[in-house]
């Protein structure tokens, strides 16, 4: 069958630096393996009606848990996922839906924004297990195995590709337990250009699919963005859908200003993945983020938490204006 077993992640939580767990239901587990870690699988992957159906399976989950019989499901949703309720913006009994819920939206003060009013310093986007990789070649090897991750093939932009030549990448995964509302890291300005919509798959985001051959990142369904700032210079970000994300919604537009923390959007129902795209030195990440990422393990940590500072000053940094 050509198994080759993909590990499971390992993940720290930041703020005790234990090892944790990713809750995932044994039989969508062991299908995952067989379909991402063997080369039968990955061989019925890549099958039109695979795709066809995977694409098919998510848009009629977002549907269902659009209705207002999906309200039942929350209990368990929150049971299953030992999803913590305490910091829910409104009661439990007032979401009619199971998206509803999904994207709710927290109490102001359960997520801090590190030095809020520094703008050097550079947060989080979203509640995440997260990599730091200083460049492409290094996030390639450690992490990303698909054959066509590069800068062009996951923006869809000639210029993106040349403006972080030799950037950082910053890789933040979420899964169904997480809040699914991301916000801006920096403070500044979203780019004048069309959000440009890209890819058209479905496919899951995590470690399993990741890790292999498959082009996860530079195929699903995605949305690309710039934000421009005078202190970290421009600002890419990628919002990637994934299996059972059956939309992702944006709050912001082109040409408005962001704080630092600010709402940018949110996703439904699923698993999904934010990146983030830096200029070559732009940006100096925490050490522990460093390590462990070098290491191959994820972060967990929370949307508002800092990420790194600004590496140094000067024109690299000025805001972008084409």
């Amino acid at each position: 069958m050509g198994s080759a077993l993909v590990k499971d992640p390992i993940i720290y939580e930041r703020r005790t630096n234990n090892l944790v767990e990713e809750k995932v239901p044994i039989k969508l587990k062991t299908a995952l393996q067989f379909l991402f870690g063997t080369m039968l699988g990955r061989c019925i992957v890549l099958t039109p009606h695979f795709r066809s159906y995977l694409k098919r399976v998510t848009l009629e989950k977002g549907w269902r848990y659009d209705a207002k019989e999906s309200k039942a499901e929350i209990a368990e949703f929150i049971s299953g996922y030992g999803i913590d309720t305490n910091d829910m913006e409104k009661p439990l009994d007032e979401y009619e839906t199971l998206n509803e819920f999904f994207y709710r939206r927290l109490k102001a003060e359960a997520r801090p924004i590190a030095a809020k009013d520094d703008p050097a310093v550079l947060v989080s986007p979203c509640d995440c297990r997260i990599h730091v990789f200083p460049t492409v070649t290094e996030a390639k090897t450690i992490w990303v195995k698909g054959k066509r991750f590069n800068i062009r093939n996951l923006t869809g932009s000639e210029r993106a590709a040349s403006v972080f030549e030799n950037g950082s990448v910053v890789i933040c995964r979420l899964a169904p337990t997480d809040y699914h509302r991301f916000h801006s890291p920096v403070q500044g300005v979203v780019g004048d250009d069309p959000f440009a919509w890209l890819g058209q798959e479905y496919y899951t985001v995590k470690k399993l699919a990741i890790c292999t051959p498959l082009n996860v990142l530079t195929e699903n369904k995605r949305l690309y963005f710039s934000i421009r700032t005078e202190v970290f210079g421009e600002v890419g970000v990628v919002i990637v859908g994934a299996a059972h994300v059956a939309s992702i919604k944006m709050s912001k537009r082109e040409g408005e200003e962001v704080k630092k923390g600010e709402e940018l959007g949110y996703f439904a129902y699923g698993g999904s993945t934010v990146v983030l795209l830096f200029k070559e030195g732009a940006v100096q990440y925490d050490d522990d983020l460093l390590s462990n990422s070098k290491g191959g393990a994820e972060t967990l940590i929370k949307m508002g938490d800092s990420l790194g500072k600004r590496a140094g000053s000067g024109p690299l940094f000025a805001a972008s204006t084409s």
